[in-house]
């Protein structure tokens, strides 16, 4: 299907690495990094945490980062999404960023798939980290790694206008199928501006670059999508995602129906936008 041709391409044009990559890669193990320690303790305790998450989930990175404000992250998982068992809690952490778990998604039964797209910025060479929590309880955890500086105080690409702040749009490029996991992107128009960047932008040759006035830290901090009411994913995030979030993930259309996203930023603004998804077969 298109969206799996469109993992496969992202693996192998960016050279992506995995959990499964690093056993002979000769990089520090990553499970001794004392912020991974330290991060762990506080969040599970003594809970069993399962390194061994091949049939469960693995996360796809960029072994060096182009451009380290924009890193394309994808979390794919190999677990359906069923009132029985499912991922209800997934975590994408990085270790050596100034806010190391910038990012929790929320899934239900009615997501389909706990997969996940969306793009991070960097900050220094580290590992990457994706821990789901099924809804037994249990825990898995894959782990990558990035050499990548300065994406966390990178200035912003081009200066924002406030003006179109918050407009969002859905994307859909399969077809919809009833009962069928069904892959939607997620396009939020949003500075995500962390406090931590540079106020300057260089441009061309100008090494002077633009000035830009002081600008208070303001990001998306929560996404809520529904489906006919249902809840379908929740985002909890700070500016670990990039500017302009992006976020690709599933659901699975069953009737004609609403999907609906909330949006709100640490301004506490709210934005939304609604697409009826109906048609043949539905």
């Amino acid at each position: 299907m298109p969206s799996a041709r469109h993992a496969i391409a992202l693996v192998l044009v960016l050279g992506l690495t995995t959990g499964a990559a690093l056993a002979n890669s000769g990089v520090p193990d990553p499970d001794q990094n004392e912020n991974w320690l330290s991060v762990r303790q506080m969040m599970f305790g003594k809970r069993e945490v399962n390194a061994q998450a091949k049939d469960v989930l693995r996360v796809f990175i960029a072994k060096r980062a182009a451009d380290a404000s924009v890193v394309p992250l994808m979390v794919r998982t190999y677990v359906d999404q069923t009132p029985q068992r499912y991922i209800k809690n997934l975590w994408v952490m990085i270790d050596n960023n100034p806010s190391p778990v910038g990012i929790r998604f929320q899934f239900s039964p009615d997501s389909g798939k706990a997969d996940i797209e969306t793009r991070v910025r960097i900050e220094g060479y580290t590992p990457v980290r994706a821990v789901a929590e099924m809804s037994d309880g249990s825990l898995w955890m894959d782990t990558a790694i990035i050499n990548a500086s300065g994406g966390c105080s990178a200035p912003l690409k081009e200066i924002p206008d406030l003006a179109l702040m918050g407009r969002m749009r859905f994307k859909i490029s399969d077809p919809i199928e009833v009962g069928k996991p069904l892959q939607v992107q997620l396009m939020i128009q949003h500075p995500n501006f962390s406090g931590l960047a540079e106020t300057v932008i260089r441009t061309g040759d100008d090494a002077a670059g633009q000035s830009l006035p002081k600008l208070a830290p303001q990001y998306v901090k929560q996404v809520n999508v529904t489906y006919g009411g249902k809840p379908i994913l929740r985002a909890d995030v700070d500016f670990t995602i990039s500017e302009n979030p992006n976020f690709r993930f599933y659901f699975v259309p069953r009737e004609k129906a609403e999907l609906r996203a909330v949006v709100v930023d640490t301004a506490d603004k709210r934005f939304e936008q609604a697409i009826e998804i109906g048609g043949a077969g539905l």
